[in-house]
C-alpha cells in the first residue's frame, strides 16, 4: 500500500499525506534524524516513531489539533510538524515531545506525514512517495490500527500516558487522546 491522504471537514483546503515504512534500516533513520536536526529543507516532513502510537484515531487527533492550532494561529511550536508531535504528547515540553514521538533509531519503522494546501496537492502527492522511498531506501506499507497496536512499546506508552493497568486498544487510545488534550491543565 502506498500513500494515504486525508482531510478534515473544517479545513478542506488542508490535505495530509501519510506513508508508513515498516522496514527501514536504523542507519537510514539515524541519517534522517541528523538531517532534521540540521534543518535540511529536503526533509520537510513529519517523521513519527510508532513507539507511542497505539491507533490511527490517536494519530488523527494529534494531526487535527496541530492543523487547528495552525489555522487559529495558536501554535506553540515553530513548524506544523513539531506541532503535530506536541499535539500527540501528554507533556507540555517540545523537547520531550520530539524525544517521544520523533525519529527513533532503535526501531525499524516510521510514519511520515506531509501537510499541504489543496493547490499544492497534485505535485506533492506525486513527489511524496518517490522522495521518501529515496530518503528511506524502503517501500511504504499499509498502516492500520492492528499494525500500530502490535508495534507500540507498551511499557513506555503506559508510563508516558500514566495508563498502568489498561490493556485494550480502545482504552489506551482514549487515555492517550485525553492525556494530550488535558496536557498542562
Amino acid at each position: 500500500m502506498g500513500v494515504q491522504m486525508s482531510t478534515f471537514p473544517q479545513y478542506p483546503d488542508v490535505h495530509v499525506l501519510l506513508a508508513y515504512f515498516p522496514d527501514v534500516a536504523k542507519t537510514k533513520l539515524a541519517s534522517v534524524k541528523e538531517n532534521l536536526v540540521s534543518r535540511n529543507p529536503e526533509y520537510d516532513f513529519c517523521f513519527l516513531s510508532t513507539a507511542n502510537l497505539v491507533s490511527l484515531q490517536q494519530l488523527q487527533n494529534g494531526v487535527y489539533t496541530a492543523v487547528r492550532n495552525q489555522k487559529q494561529e495558536q501554535m506553540k511550536a515553530s513548524t506544523i510538524y513539531t506541532e503535530i508531535m506536541l499535539s500527540l504528547s501528554p507533556v507540555n515540553n517540545i523537547n520531550e515531545a520530539l524525544k517521544r514521538f520523533g525519529v527513533d533509531e532503535t526501531r525499524n519503522d516510521i510514519i511520515v506525514l506531509k501537510v499541504v494546501q489543496a493547490e499544492q496537492l497534485q505535485e506533492s502527492e506525486k513527489e511524496f512517495s518517490a522522495k521518501l522511498e529515496s530518503i528511506l531506501d524502503s517501500k511504504p506499507g499499509a498502516l492500520t490500527d492492528d499494525v500500530l497496536y502490535n508495534g507500540f512499546d507498551a511499557t513506555k506508552f503506559k508510563k508516558l500516558f500514566k495508563l498502568l493497568g489498561v490493556e485494550s486498544q480502545e482504552e489506551l487510545t482514549q487515555g492517550a487522546i485525553e492525556g494530550a488534550l488535558f496536557r498542562g491543565l
